[in-house]
């Protein structure tokens, strides 16, 4: 996966957030993806590695996977959607998974 993929689902993560029913999770933001590793899958692979979130001022980092889809690898990767996201505040996880529109 390329930088500026990272940068668009950046983007899209906080937007996600902003927009959340949940209003905890509406003052959160994602300032950037580390990816450190991959797992192929059935479906696509699966992209691990360190999410930075903030919450005010401060940032913390998250473990997180991301969940591709084979059709999002075959393509330019710059349209995409989040089909779920899940934040875990407390065990600091996020997991993604994300599709290509």
């Amino acid at each position: 996966m390329d930088r500026p993929f990272w940068s668009r689902l950046e983007y899209a993560v906080s937007g996600w957030l902003a927009a959340s029913g949940e209003l905890h999770l509406r003052w959160l933001w994602c300032d950037g993806f580390l990816p450190e590793s991959t797992a192929d899958t059935q479906f696509g692979v699966d992209v691990e590695g360190i999410a930075w979130v903030g919450n005010g001022k401060t940032q913390h980092p998250f473990r997180f996977v991301a969940s591709l889809p084979q059709k999002l690898l075959q393509s330019d990767r710059k349209n995409i959607a989040i089909d779920q996201l899940r934040l875990d505040e407390e065990q600091r996880t996020l997991t993604l998974s994300i599709a290509a529109l």
